[in-house]
Formats: C-alpha cells, sequence, structure tokens
C-alpha cells in the first residue's frame, strides 16, 4: 500500500465548520480514498514529537514513504500551542528536514497572507505586527529550504507572497464534496448564503439592499445566532428576507430549496486570491452561484460558465437578480453547468494534485 506523511501543527477540529478546520480533514479523509495509507503527525506539540519519533523507527526500518503533505495554520507553527506558549521553532522544520534528507518530498499548503495586506499593523498594532512578520517570514524560508512544494490557494495568491527561492508554488483550491440532491426550481428565484458575518470578507448590505428591492425574489441567510445578533442593526428587514441559524436536516433542506447561492469576499485585498471554501461546497451540490465582480471568485464563477458575477452597489446587485428572476433558464443553465464540473473540484481530486505534483518533485 501507498504511504504517505500527513502533518498539521495542530489538532484536527471535527466539530468546528470553520473552512481553516474543515480543509484539513477533507484532504486526510481524500488521501485515505486515494488508497494511502495515512501516518498523521498532527496534534499539539508533545504529539507531534511522539508521532516523529515513531516516524523515524518506521524510517530507519525501511519502510518506504511516497511523500509527505503538510496542512500549516493562520499563524506559524511554531506557536501552535493552546496558549501559544511555550514556542517551538524546531520541531516541525526538524520533521520537514528529516524526511528531506531521506529523499522523500514534501509539500505544505500555505493558506493565508493576510500579514501582508497594509491593514495588518493597524489592525494588531504595529509591535505585534512587527515581530509576527518577522515570525512569517521565517517561516516561508524554512518551507523555502526544505519543502519541495509550496501549495496556494490560488496562483494570483503567489504575487503577495515573498519570492520563493527554491520550493516551487503550485496553486490548491479548496474542493467540495458532491452531494446528489434534486434540481431546485428555477422560478421563482431563491437566494441562499450560509457562512460568516461581520468582517470585511462577509459584507452583505448591498444584497440586501438589492433583495429588498424586488419582492418577488426571495433571501435566506443561514448563520450563527451569535453572529446575527452582533451585526442586525446594520441590516434592513424585509419580507422577503429571512435569517435562520439552520443546522442538520433543516440545513440540508435550506440548500435543496435555493435556486442561487451567494459567495461574498473582499474585494479589496482578499479578494484578489482568495478562493473561498463555500465556493466549492456550492459547487459540489451542483448549484448556480452570484459573487462580486473584480473577485476571484467571481472569475472561477463565471470562468466555468457556474454562475454570474455584478458589481457590489445595490444597483448593479439589482439588476443582476432582476435579470436572473425574469431569465429562470440562465439558472438552470449554470447549474447544469456546475453539476457537470462538479467532480474535477472534489477533495479527492485536489489530493490528486499533490500525488502528482509531490511525484514529479
Amino acid at each position: 500500500m501507498p504511504t504517505m506523511v500527513f502533518h498539521c501543527p495542530y489538532p484536527l477540529d471535527y466539530s468546528s465548520v470553520a473552512a481553516s478546520a474543515i480543509r484539513p480533514r477533507k484532504m486526510l479523509e481524500a488521501f485515505r480514498e486515494l488508497g494511502y495509507e495515512v501516518l498523521d503527525i498532527s496534534g499539539y506539540a508533545e504529539e507531534r514529537a511522539h508521532k516523529f519519533k515513531a516516524l523515524r523507527q518506521r524510517i530507519k526500518a525501511g519502510a518506504p514513504i511516497d511523500f509527505c503533505y503538510s496542512e500549516n495554520a493562520t499563524i506559524p507553527p511554531m506557536i501552535t500551542e493552546k496558549k501559544h506558549l511555550p514556542p517551538h521553532p524546531f520541531l516541525d522544520f526538524s520533521i520537514f528536514a528529516y524526511l528531506k534528507r531521506h529523499g522523500i518530498p514534501t509539500g505544505v499548503f500555505y493558506r493565508d497572507i493576510y500579514w501582508r495586506d497594509r491593514e495588518y499593523p493597524d489592525r494588531v498594532g504595529r509591535p505585534l505586527a512587527l515581530a509576527m512578520t518577522a515570525l512569517y517570514r521565517y517561516e516561508l524560508a524554512g518551507y523555502d529550504r526544505l519543502c519541495s512544494t509550496v501549495f496556494l490557494p490560488s496562483e494570483q495568491m503567489a504575487a503577495y507572497v515573498p519570492p520563493l527561492k527554491h520550493a516551487e508554488a503550485v496553486a490548491l483550491p479548496p474542493g467540495g464534496d458532491i452531494v446528489d440532491e434534486p434540481e431546485a426550481a428555477a422560478s421563482p428565484l431563491s437566494l441562499f448564503y450560509i457562512g460568516g458575518l461581520g468582517n470585511k470578507n462577509y459584507q452583505l448590505h448591498k444584497l440586501f439592499e438589492a433583495v429588498k428591492a424586488i419582492p418577488d425574489i426571495s433571501f435566506t441567510l443561514c448563520t450563527t445566532a451569535e453572529r446575527w445578533e452582533a451585526v442586525a442593526h446594520e441590516y434592513p428587514r424585509a419580507e422577503n428576507i429571512r435569517v435562520v441559524h439552520a443546522t442538520g436536516e433543516e440545513r440540508e433542506q435550506l440548500f435543496a430549496r435555493a435556486n442561487l447561492c451567494y459567495v461574498s469576499v473582499d474585494p479589496e485585498f482578499y479578494g484578489k486570491f482568495a478562493v473561498p471554501v463555500k465556493l466549492y461546497e456550492y459547487l459540489g451540490r451542483g448549484k448556480a452561484m452570484l459573487a462580486q465582480a473584480d473577485t476571484l471568485a467571481g472569475d472561477i464563477i463565471t470562468g466555468l460558465g457556474v454562475g454570474f458575477a455584478a458589481t457590489y452597489t445595490a444597483e448593479d446587485m439589482e439588476r443582476m437578480l432582476r435579470d436572473l428572476a425574469h431569465h429562470p433558464e440562465k439558472l438552470q443553465d449554470a447549474a447544469e453547468c456546475a453539476r457537470q464540473v462538479r467532480h474535477k473540484h472534489t477533495w479527492r481530486a485536489r489530493a490528486a494534485t499533490v500525488v502528482e505534483a509531490l511525484h514529479a518533485r
């Protein structure tokens, strides 16, 4: 049986619905679906060190290892303990260095680059920003020196990452699970959004205004009660707008009834390179999508032919929604296209990309 190492500098969280928690779980499952025996080196530092010792013993005994795939955190791995202390600046790079010495190619998924945003010092304070930036640069330098491949959410993100001298940058967007459900009626227009609210990536104010102006369509927003309570005062209410906090079967029913799903992302910084997990969750369900123009998400959706993009103004959003409400065949065509291409964008397909990239090294 082919064998690979799965490295993650924190415990896998099987209860969280956050994209950062979903991705490593799904990638681990996908490697197993491809037929790999997975040697898991995840957890807090003590657990990783214990698993690394077992891995060294296995390699010394002559067991072949095909490659190592790592999912990094949004903070450097040296400070991923529960309260970030004590730091472990050498543990993870020691793992990668050992694998490199034994000719085992290693790829790491580098998930975020928010520390390169010009607003980062204002958000966290300049002293902390300087300290964290130094740690992020140290982290990237280690990946460049010890890993054969640095996987990024998109090719576009490479322009924001400090140049890599040795490792190859390869795009590895999120994936989705194929969920077969009856095709939703294309009319009347039933818009659905599930996810976060409140920060720059999740601004729905203009969308609310647009929907409110079109009584013949409906919009269902599904988010947690805590998130909604924090921002509810910012949003107008209307009879055709419903806010729910659904989970489980109720959530599945909302998905099934929707014929258009909304993808939200900050168009200023993240929008240039971010690829939301929600995009591929919608795609896996064969849903037509709407996103903001001038974002990578919008480009992907329109490029695949699975949806539409509108400038984030109430006027343009309203124009787009009215057009789709009057021409339901456009929703049907986009949904059909989504069902045709979704198998190319599953988590298993992403794991296969990793295998191809690391075997090529």
